[in-house]
């Protein structure tokens, strides 16, 4: 869901390599998996952020606003 709230649950048909969390001013948070493909996002502050996926070659960004 965008606007998220506490978690969020990321999943694809393919292997996610890596997954990055940045706030606005550019610099990665720290962002705790909960279980498999559900992100603990109780802890960030409330704005705007880029979640980087990285699966293999391919980099996809997901802009989420933190409510």
């Amino acid at each position: 869901p965008n606007p998220l709230m506490d978690q969020v649950t990321i999943t694809s048909d393919v292997v996610i390599d890596d997954i990055m969390w940045i706030d606005a001013t550019g610099r990665g948070v720290n962002v705790t998996t909960a279980h498999s493909g559900v992100y603990n996002t109780a802890d960030l502050e409330t704005g705007k952020y880029l979640v980087k996926i990285k699966v293999g070659d391919q980099r996809i960004v997901k802009r989420v606003v933190k409510m």
